[in-house]
């Protein structure tokens, strides 16, 4: 249980290119070609909020929604900035809870936490949700914002103009479009 997303496509050729950003074995990769999938994310509550935000129009309601070339680049972009703008340094990140009597308690493990997330904040906040993840601005969350810049990018280096016209000599001339949908 918890916050599942997904980038679906028209278009096996780009989910082969994404696949590569995202180094999955070849389990995964058969599995996303089969379900159109260019990309896939897990609790990424700031990314989730981002397309709810951008893309939406502020309607959390796990629905399909058509994503824009110029969106996707957009998110990218963002990615881009808060990864330049964030020093990860030592800290305390939460691994879990547990129940000490009625009171659930957080625990916390030695890892990275972002030590500035004003840049995070102001364009990538997180969201509180059911089964959403942390909102901790820590290495994972900056983790998710690399997959999605890097995956995007190689997305963009293999197509052409706001119709995603795939490069790919197999495809020519195919219009690819792009969808976001999420559960949880």
């Amino acid at each position: 249980m918890g916050l599942d997303m997904y980038l679906k496509v028209n278009s096996k050729a780009v989910c082969k290119d994404a696949l590569r950003a995202m180094n999955e074995t070849d389990k995964w990769k058969e599995h996303y070609l089969f379900a159109g999938t260019a990309m896939y994310w897990r609790k990424a509550n700031a990314i989730h909020k981002w397309f709810v935000d951008n893309v939406q129009h502020g309607e959390d309601d796990c629905k399909m929604y058509e994503v824009s070339a110029n969106k996707l680049v957009e998110l990218r972009d963002a990615c881009k900035e808060v990864i330049a703008n964030s020093k990860l340094v030592d800290g305390h990140v939460l691994s879990s809870y547990k129940f000490v009597g009625d009171e659930m308690v957080p625990q916390y493990d030695d890892g990275k936490v972002i030590e500035d997330a004003s840049t995070a904040n102001r364009l990538l906040p997180t969201q509180d949700g059911f089964f959403f993840g942390t909102t901790e601005y820590n290495e994972w969350y900056l983790a998710d914002l690399e997959y999605t810049a890097n995956a995007i990018q190689m997305m963009l280096e293999h197509t052409v103009g706001d119709g995603w016209e795939v490069t790919h000599e197999s495809d020519p001339g195919w219009q690819v479009r792009f969808y976001y949908r999420s559960s949880w």
